[in-house]
């Protein structure tokens, strides 16, 4: 969550006068005698999610006022809410000219560089923001994501600390500080913060989903399970969660509850690979081989370097006794990847399907060479020796 709302907040509604009157756009009522109402009325249009009546009067104001910084800020701000973040940093690029000093302006246009995949850019305006307005949580929180897309994670968690010094409660900022620490390996803290998150907000997905997978990481699999649902309960439609959930069911043995949840992600998002890949993966566990093949089929045309999924494609069939489609399946793993074991066995497990011991014993040596301790090769390869 960005927190450029706080400014319409902070820096526009105190500094004007409370409209005495709707604003209407008209020329009898020349706009230069009525700014401070009509950028008053605009403010409240924007803190309140009219987005297009606010659009209205801003240019209206600009029309009058070429140069007014503060509607060109926020006309900017409406642009980069409305999805448009280019023609935000332009427009409030212009206010920048005007007032190279003002915190918001500096924020709300790091925003929009971010948006845009400019990254270096939104560091460069979120930390003129943070100087000029230290106090501010959601310039510090701003800096803090910019940082962390930045891939600047200590500097981040720095970041999101100074808000906290400021607002304790910053349910958002616990969990960007939790996501830093997952990303430096130090899990428990990151735990700490998702509670701390899901204290402040107990309804909070974003956070239930996070904590989810750090507990999962941990093999705390009820827990994460418990997690997710509380995520999907506050984000019935999240397909991410659902797959999540699904891949955690899985792991749990219950392989029914989480064929349910994977067909409802895969439903929702047909091209994503995880959730097709878990689903064909539950489907296999069920012993429903044959719809397997199919979603087996359909993920790797979707992802053609998911190289176990073919791995897993080759299995089915050869246990379905389509060798020769089985064998295909293994040579397409191994073409992405040549010493990838589990698809050299299942070449060897083909050769000796066919009669061709000594052949199947030549690729279960490869394998072992290819992944020392696999003890399916292992077990194979014995199995094939003399008797004596």
């Amino acid at each position: 969550m960005d927190f450029y709302s706080y400014f319409i907040q902070a820096t526009v509604a105190p500094s004007l006068t409370q409209p005495d009157k709707t604003y209407i756009s008209t020329m009898a009522d020349p706009l230069s005698r009525n700014l401070t109402n009509a950028l008053a009325v605009a403010a409240r249009h924007h803190h309140e999610g009219r987005l297009r009546e606010a659009e209205v009067i801003y240019k209206d104001i600009l029309r009058e006022t070429p140069d007014h910084g503060e509607a060109l800020h926020l006309l900017g701000l409406v642009a980069y809410q409305s999805g448009r973040p280019d023609q935000a940093i332009a427009l409030i690029g212009k206010a920048l000219l005007a007032d190279d000093t003002n915190a918001a302006y500096h924020d709300n246009i790091g925003l929009a560089y971010r948006a845009t995949g400019k990254i270096e850019d939104a560091v460069k305006h979120a930390r003129r923001a943070a100087a000029l307005d230290r106090t501010n949580p959601g310039t510090q929180f701003n800096l803090a994501c910019a940082l962390d897309a930045a891939g600047r994670t200590d500097e981040a968690v720095s970041a999101y600390q100074r808000a906290l010094a400021v607002v304790p409660n910053h349910a958002e900022a616990h969990n960007g500080i939790a996501n830093a620490f997952m990303r430096l390996g130090r899990t428990e803290q990151a735990i700490g913060h998702y509670r701390r998150a899901l204290s402040i907000r107990a309804g909070y997905g974003e956070a239930h989903h996070n904590l989810a997978g750090a507990l999962a990481l941990q093999g705390r699999l009820d827990e994460a399970a418990n997690h997710y649902r509380a995520a999907l309960a506050a984000d019935p439609a999240a397909s991410d969660t659902q797959t999540a959930l699904g891949a955690i069911l899985v792991r749990l043995g219950k392989i029914d509850d989480a064929i349910a949840v994977l067909e409802k992600a895969h439903a929702a998002t047909p091209a994503d690979a995880d959730a097709l890949f878990f689903l064909s993966d539950a489907l296999r566990r069920s012993g429903r081989a044959a719809e397997a093949v199919i979603h087996y089929r359909k993920l790797a045309s979707l992802r053609p370097d998911l190289v176990e999924a073919r791995c897993n494609l080759g299995n089915l069939l050869l246990e379905t006794g389509e060798i020769a489609e089985a064998r295909a399946a293994y040579d397409a793993a191994l073409a992405r990847r040549p010493s990838l074991a589990n698809a050299l066995v299942g070449i060897g497990r083909c050769e000796e399907a066919e009669g061709r011991g000594e052949s199947a014993a030549d690729w279960y040596r490869k394998a072992l060479e290819a992944a020392p301790g696999h003890k399916l090769a292992s077990q194979l390869l014995t199995a094939l020796a003399p008797r004596h």
